[in-house]
């Protein structure tokens, strides 16, 4: 890898948060793209600057986020077999999203957390300890949130009955 784009990677990482944090307001579907088109790059410089260790982390979370994501549907259609197709899917998607943000939180394949223990220095296992307690507030207030939407729905769908 060009010593450049390795000791310059900070400017890619920068411009895509850039772009997203614009994207936000704009809302666009090309932009969206062209974000997804350049964390390609980004993923592999990252992976080929990251240690050992952060390698083998990446590609075990990886797997485990995507090996997941069936037993979880599956489990969720079950569930929510009673309820009207709409919500099912609305409840279903907002729930496998929430899910893998929460794990992309204190993952070493993360940008943010790849750029935050490039720049300070401080070792992941110090970060992760932190980052756990953050995504098992957030799980928790989550559930706590999609069981009260649960609820509501279900009683919503009976009194419509």
């Amino acid at each position: 890898m060009p010593a450049f784009v390795s000791n310059n990677r900070y400017i890619l990482y920068s411009g895509v948060i850039g772009l997203f944090l614009i994207n936000i307001f704009v809302r666009s579907e090309i932009v969206e793209y062209i974000i997804g088109l350049l964390a390609i790059p980004m993923l592999i410089i990252s992976f080929f600057k990251a240690t050992r260790l952060f390698r083998i982390l990446g590609t075990f979370f990886t797997g485990i986020n995507l090996s997941a994501l069936p037993l979880s549907q599956h489990v969720l259609l079950e569930y929510l077999a009673k309820i009207k197709k709409k919500w099912q899917d609305s409840f279903i998607s907002q729930t496998t999203l929430r899910a893998f943000s929460v794990a992309l939180a204190w993952s070493p394949m993360e940008i943010m957390v790849a750029i935050t223990i490039d720049t300070t220095g401080v070792g992941y296992v110090y970060y992760l300890s932190w980052l756990l307690i953050c995504s098992l507030f957030v799980l928790i207030i989550d559930s706590l949130r999609g069981s009260i939407y649960l609820k509501v729905r279900c009683m919503n769908q009976q009194e419509a009955e």
